[in-house]
């Protein structure tokens, strides 16, 4: 297993104390007087060699004072976390059945929780490989809600799918929903089984998708990476760009509705 961790920001959430310049995964916040993002490599449970950190330009120099052990990949823009994740995919040069671990910089874990956090994480790389019989499995976790937040995603657990995987409870995931207004939020606290997916403590964890000469598909309905479509869905996209062609048709009809 080899770890990415996505690490980045607006530097909006702390401010002033956080700024664009430096936000909060890069200032040493913890009583320790370590950073989020060294706390975070600290508690992966992978060598410093096998962490890959995923950031922008300006942050480099952070990086690389906080992790002079850990791989820089640096993205040629600031996008989101599935771009980032992809990136990483794509570019880090792994086996493609060694699984992938995907973390956030700014994660707080207690002290006192660190220790189940890491075997947490250990126990997912194992069921990344093969669970619930799955061809390449995708292992997302959660976080029990507590209250009808909106500012969270939800995942919704298939409970007769319950499993217990060297101590671990694991479910078969039914659907995820993205923030909720606070009505359909209430309406998910109440539902059974239901985790909300808390930004702040959230990862994955999945065996790393084909290299080929072919650009890897993620199927959806399968769940998986595959070097070519896996099924009749049409729900199946590749990852590369539309063709050059195509795009210059777009803008050609782009403007022509506007003259």
């Amino acid at each position: 297993m080899y770890a990415v961790i996505m690490a980045g920001g607006g530097g909006t959430r702390l401010h002033p104390l956080s700024r664009p310049e430096r936000p909060k995964p890069f200032l040493p916040l913890l009583p320790s007087g370590e950073t989020l993002l060294q706390a975070t490599a600290r508690r992966l449970p992978v060598a410093p060699d096998a962490i890959t950190v995923v950031t922008e330009r300006r942050y480099e120099r952070f990086v690389r004072d906080q992790l002079p052990d850990a791989h820089v990949l640096l993205e040629p823009m600031g996008r989101n976390t599935a771009a980032a994740i992809a990136l990483g995919a794509i570019a880090i040069d792994k086996p493609a059945d060694e699984v992938m671990l995907v973390v956030p910089a700014d994660a707080y874990i207690e002290p006192k929780s660190e220790r189940r956090y890491t075997s947490v994480l250990e126990k997912a790389g194992r069921l990344a490989t093969d669970a619930f019989e799955i061809d390449g499995p995708l292992v997302t976790f959660g976080v029990q809600a507590t209250r009808p937040a909106t500012e969270y995603g939800y995942l919704i657990p298939k409970l007769d799918t319950k499993r217990d995987v060297d101590g671990l409870v694991a479910y078969e995931l039914d659907r995820f929903e993205e923030k909720p207004t606070q009505e359909r939020a209430q309406m998910l606290l109440k539902e059974p089984g239901s985790r909300g997916m808390r930004g702040s403590s959230s990862g994955a964890a999945a065996p790393s998708p084909p290299r080929s000469g072919d650009s890897p598909v993620f199927c959806r309905p399968c769940a998986r990476w595959s070097a070519r479509r896996c099924c009749s869905s049409p729900r199946t996209r590749r990852s590369s760009r539309p063709a050059r062609s195509t795009m210059r048709s777009w803008r050609v009809r782009r403007e022509t509705a506007r003259s």
